[in-house]
């Protein structure tokens, strides 16, 4: 029983399949990945890496690179091959690789999933070699478990580049480019985050802010030299002039306005994610929050599946609003009542009110009361009436 949760993915079976031989030159080699949201700076990290000796793209798709779009967003930064198993991997569960998707629940254990991670584990296994080998791909934040497993049959050793950028200008760019509403734009970067980190406890990360390259190039520079072991000073010339020209091309089309998320849930986890490269306790915090809303996520989809499980007229019964639930409930008889009696004339008794007499003798009509033919009679004389047929009258 996949009771769904609450357990992490590293207690999860696998399904044993057979790996590729690995040859022992390559065993321990770093795979890079770099990922984020859509929008945080993806490709021009990519960029960067290239200018410092990381193969990131073929030789091909380096050379016809131009200026980068849709925040670096270019097509020839991705390697058309991982992007397109992804999209075959998407399919199989009726994803549209272009929107945002929520995928079932350990869907990395489908028999169906285990054939295309084999093509993924051979295309890099005969492409990762003494040089340093990676891609980019914002949908890797939630393909995660396959890239585990991967990394474990190859015995690769994966090194991610974590792209950050604040969840309010995330939600801007994809209100601008694609009409995406802004607390949309927000849940799709605390969605995307949380499931990143939930399969990424053990991940040896390195987390790049977007902002900061416009603040302090240099320090996400050496954090990334750092955090590869690069020379400070590459044999290259010309590679600090031509990572200048890449982030000053971001520049032109970056958003840097200030602002935070509207919830507080999701500002909390952007501040848990700034830290959780070098903070284990605050990995454990975004890994908690993942749980929690895999949870919700199950009972909602339960709820779900309940209510379209109600007889017929039960579900016609939901989908009405509640004024019209209310009609429904009241009886038959008393809308018709209460319009039957307040539409008689009030200039004569109505029919059957009996004549009594009240206790000085005169005669007392119990019913609407008093004749008034005038239209501005109000409720309080009525019950007035009412009060003169219940109590006094003899």
């Amino acid at each position: 029983m996949d009771d769904g949760m609450a357990a992490p993915a590293r207690v999860i079976r696998e399904i044993r399949t057979r790996a590729p031989a690995v040859p022992a030159a390559r065993q321990g080699r770093p795979l890079v990945i770099v990922l984020g949201a859509e929008g945080s700076g993806v490709s021009l990290c990519s960029r960067v890496l290239s200018a410092l000796g990381v193969e990131m793209t073929n030789s091909a798709a380096r050379s016809q690179a131009g200026r980068p779009v849709r925040n670096g967003a270019a097509e020839s930064w991705e390697r058309p091959e991982i992007s397109g198993l992804h999209d075959r991997l998407l399919a199989l569960f009726g994803v549209d690789p272009g929107d945002d998707f929520e995928l079932p629940v350990s869907w990395w254990a489908d028999p169906r999933v285990a054939e295309i991670r084999r093509e993924m584990a051979t295309f890099v296994d005969e492409r990762i070699g003494s040089e340093r080998f990676g891609f980019q791909d914002r949908r890797t934040m939630r393909l995660m478990p396959v890239w585990n497993q991967i990394a474990k049959e190859l015995k690769l050793a994966p090194k991610i580049v974590h792209c950050l950028r604040n969840p309010a200008q995330v939600a801007r760019v994809l209100r601008a480019q694609d009409g995406i509403p802004h607390g949309v734009g927000e849940y799709r970067w605390f969605t995307e985050t949380v499931e990143f980190f939930r399969h990424a406890w053990h991940a040896d990360l390195c987390t790049v802010e977007y902002d900061e390259w416009f603040v302090d190039r240099a320090a996400n520079l050496r954090k990334l030299r750092r955090f590869f072991e690069l020379p400070d000073d590459l044999p290259e010339s010309g590679a600090d002039e031509t990572i200048d020209a890449i982030i000053d091309d971001e520049r032109l089309d970056s958003d840097q306005r200030p602002g935070e998320a509207r919830q507080p849930l999701i500002r909390s986890a952007y501040r848990l994610a700034r830290r959780a490269d070098h903070d284990a306790a605050a990995r454990d915090q975004l890994q908690h929050i993942a749980g929690q809303l895999l949870s919700f996520r199950q009972l909602h989809a339960a709820a779900r599946g309940s209510a379209q499980a109600l007889p017929r007229p039960l579900q016609a019964f939901r989908t009405k609003p509640a004024l019209e639930r209310q009609t429904i409930r009241r009886p038959s008889g008393f809308a018709s009542r209460r319009h039957h009696f307040g539409s008689r004339s009030m200039s004569s008794p109505p029919p059957g009110t009996s004549m009594r007499r009240s206790r000085s003798g005169s005669p007392t009509r119990c019913g609407p009361a008093y004749s008034l033919s005038s239209a501005r009679t109000t409720v309080s004389r009525t019950s007035h009436s009412a009060r003169r047929c219940n109590g006094w009258a003899a």
